[in-house]
């Protein structure tokens, strides 16, 4: 299996699974190029994937997740071969963050974090 099929079963097999057309719109909605959007797309199954390793509750993602996923998994992460810079796997990870904050998954305060925002 490669690397852009396990990816699909990451995201899924995973309770993000319901958000993945909403953010795949959000993307294009932002006119983000169609690489881009396969490369967050790997960003947030890669994520997913680690999030139901790691039996996280999707309410509670927020910036220390992604933090944590960032510092800690993917340093010495063996899921997979391929390999984003962490600015690039945070910018995608924010997006998901808003799409989940705007459909009330989560609630990260009233200030929206942008995908530069570090």
């Amino acid at each position: 299996m490669n690397t852009s099929d396990q990816s699909v079963v990451w995201l899924l097999d995973s309770p993000l699974a319901s958000y993945a057309e909403t953010y795949k719109q959000h993307l294009i909605q932002e006119s983000y190029s169609s690489q881009t959007i396969k490369s967050y797309f790997f960003c947030i199954a890669h994520f997913a994937h680690w999030i139901t390793q790691s039996n996280l509750d999707i309410h509670h993602i927020n910036e220390r997740t992604i933090q944590k996923f960032i510092n800690e998994h993917l340093p010495g992460c063996t899921c997979t071969s391929k390999y984003l810079h962490a600015p690039t796997i945070h910018a995608a990870l924010i997006h998901l963050i808003n799409i989940l904050n705007d459909n009330g998954v989560t609630t990260i305060s009233n200030t929206e974090i942008t995908p530069v925002d570090n």
